[in-house]
């Protein structure tokens, strides 16, 4: 997918100790947007979600920490950056593809904002 679309997703089920998750590799070396992550959602919408992202990134819009965005679902997100510190060992294969150059994540987070 990476190679055909310049993006992909990939998804964790989570457990007792995390939520489940999905983020995008590939949207660094493809768009030089940061990655993008959703966390507790349920994985359908979680795709949905990105790809309507993807799609907007993919005609130059580029999100920012603490903007909100009306056009990705049918109500507001934020994107928030991910410090490295909070990364942990979840995203590694967004890091392992991005290796040459420094990767940025930014979570995605559905929002009742003021």
């Amino acid at each position: 997918m990476i190679a055909s679309d310049g993006w992909a997703w990939i998804g964790d089920t989570g457990d007792a100790s995390y939520p489940l998750y999905v983020y995008t590799v590939g949207l660094t070396a493809t768009f030089g947007h940061p990655e993008l992550v959703l966390i507790g959602l349920a994985p359908d919408l979680a795709r949905q979600l990105i790809a309507n992202a993807v799609k907007l990134i993919r005609d130059g819009e580029r999100f920012i920490d603490t903007q909100v965005a009306e056009r990705i679902a049918n109500v507001p997100v934020v994107f928030r950056t991910v410090l490295e510190v909070q990364r942990g060992d979840h995203l590694f294969v967004a890091g392992f593809h991005n290796q040459a150059s420094p990767c940025e994540y930014h979570e995605v987070r559905l929002s009742v904002a003021a």
